[in-house]
């Protein structure tokens, strides 16, 4: 699958555009502007940090369950 046929891909990227709209409207300062832009990065690392965490913590249950698993059978 590409990225360019994903529904929620292209959806959430459609969201983004008309709020990045919304915002260029608000004819904000450089210092404003840059103080949003480090909000929104620090936002996307902690989701980012969030979602790899989650993953390995999964990962790590599933090998643990698989483990359990081989020494019940």
């Amino acid at each position: 699958m590409r990225l360019k046929n994903n529904l929620s891909y292209l959806n959430i990227k459609k969201c983004q555009e008309e709020e990045s709209k919304k915002v260029n409207k608000l004819n904000l300062n450089k210092k404003q502007t840059k103080q949003i832009n480090k909000l929104i990065a620090a936002i996307n690392q902690c989701k980012l940090t969030y979602g790899f965490v989650a993953y390995q913590l999964g990962f790590q249950g599933g090998i643990k369950l698989s483990d359990e698993l081989r020494q019940i059978i």
